[in-house]
């Protein structure tokens, strides 16, 4: 694609293109998450030495952004869980 064809693009679906933008922390997310899938916030948290809520609230911020897909499990603990996967483009 062409620099102009990608800026008329992106001038005809800029809200579109803002609402998916990610930052570099999040791109990586989302690329470990492809390679690693399926994950839960578990294993972010290990990955990234975070608190359990932002694990989950950035997985579920992609996921609500489009960029993963999840599957809902129950955990041992009797609770619910979710699984993420990155979506497949």
């Amino acid at each position: 694609m062409k620099k102009i064809e990608l800026m008329k693009l992106i001038k005809e679906n800029r809200v579109v293109i803002k609402n998916l933008m990610l930052c570099d922390s999040r791109m990586k997310i989302v690329e470990w998450v492809g390679k690693n899938e399926p994950v839960e916030s578990a294993d972010l948290v290990s990955k990234n030495k975070c608190s359990t809520q932002n694990a989950s609230t950035t997985l579920s911020a992609l996921y609500k952004m489009g960029w993963l897909t999840r599957e809902e499990r129950l955990h041992p603990s009797g609770g619910l869980m979710y699984l993420y996967s990155a979506t497949k483009l």
